[in-house]
Parts: C-alpha cells; sequence; structure tokens
C-alpha cells in the first residue's frame, strides 16, 4: 500500500478504512491490518497493523512459489543451494501441516541460535492465533476447503473469518454453530458503474 497516493477515488465512493491483506500464495501468508484511506500522520492512519493472519486452504496454499535464499560469497564449504519448495504442495497435505504449525506454537519458547534460519513463520502470530489473540482469515472458496478450515477451527476453536467461500452453502450451518464468519470478494469499480450480477 503506498501512503503518499492519494485515495480520491476511494474517498469519493466513500471508502474510508480498508483491510489490507497480505500475498495469496502461501500456506500462511503473513498477517493483514487496517488503515484509514486519508490523513496526514502516516502512523494515526494505521488503525491496526495485525487484525488477523491469513491462511490459504485453496490453489494459493499449495502452489507457492519456491523460495530462493542464496548464500552471500558461495565456497565449496558452503555451497549456492538450489531454490527449496515450500510444502505442502497438495491440498490433502493443507490440514496436516497447519495442525503441525500450529501445535508447533504452541510448544515452542524461543528459538535456539541453531534452528532461528529454520524457522518459516512467525511463531508468535501462529501462537496468538491458538490463544485466541489473533483471529484467522481463511481463503476457502471450495467446499472441500471450507470442511478443512472447519475442522482446523473446531479442532484449535481458534477465531475464524471464512474469505471467499464461493462453495459455502453445503456447510453453512456447520459454519453458523461454529460461529465462523465469513467475507465476500467483490470487485469494486470506483467512479465507474458497476455492470452487476455480484
Amino acid at each position: 500500500f503506498d501512503f503518499e497516493s492519494t485515495q480520491r477515488d476511494a474517498l469519493a465512493g466513500g471508502v474510508t478504512t480498508v483491510y489490507l491483506s497480505p500475498g495469496r500464495e502461501r500456506l500462511v501468508s503473513g498477517q493483514g491490518g487496517v488503515i484509514k484511506t486519508h490523513g496526514m500522520d502516516i502512523v494515526q492512519r494505521v488503525l491496526a497493523d495485525a487484525t488477523a493472519l491469513r491462511v490459504n486452504f485453496g490453489d494459493g496454499g499449495v502452489s507457492a512459489p519456491r523460495v530462493f535464499e542464496p548464500t552471500a560469497h558461495p565456497t565449496d564449504d558452503d555451497p549456492l543451494l538450489p531454490a527449496r519448495i515450500q510444502t505442502p504442495t497438495a491440498r490433502i497435505g493443507v490440514l496436516p501441516e497447519l495442525r503441525a504449525l500450529f501445535r508447533e506454537a504452541v510448544r515452542d519458547t524461543g528459538l535456539s541460535e541453531e534452528n532461528r534460519g529454520e524457522n518459516r513463520f512467525d511463531m508468535a502470530a501462529l501462537r496468538a492465533v491458538v490463544e485466541r489473540k489473533l483471529p484467522v482469515r481463511a481463503a476457502a472458496t471450495k467446499a472441500a476447503d471450507v470442511r478443512r478450515a472447519l475442522a482446523l477451527q473446531q479442532e484449535f476453536g481458534i477465531k475464524m473469518v471464512l474469505e471467499n467461500p464461493q462453495e459455502i452453502a453445503t456447510v453453512a450451518t456447520q459454519a453458523a454453530s461454529q460461529k465462523v464468519s465469513a467475507t465476500f470478494r467483490m470487485p469494486v469499480l470506483l467512479g465507474r458503474a458497476n455492470p452487476g450480477t455480484e
């Protein structure tokens, strides 16, 4: 988000506050924040720098790009390693991997120096989710993805908002009974006529 650019179209359309979501192509994308679209003081415009942890139960969670962590000065003893694959690589592995991450976050008491580089997620954020201090925004478009998200929510008792659950109809009753909210992505055409159909 560019704090320096004016948000005239958004303001003219009545959008004064926005949720900024982290990227979509990761199993655990990061934390989203809430900001005001207008104001002189950048610090005051940030209403919350961490409002939810975004996890992806859909395609983005299993098609993350490879991670290249180059060695600054490669040698024979410290060679340049190929990019590593981010797991999971199939939808069937999403729920088990998230379960393992949240269980590890509960057990984690801080990283030793030797394991610091292996930690690929912010354990503090994962622990905050399990402690119900931070909700999860679960990207789950398909019904099977929504079921997996609801299974995770039920197992850990976490606060959850389903993000864009287009096929929620078959599990809406279960989601409601677990007090899981939903938010839907819709196109916003500020300054132009909305074509409808959404």
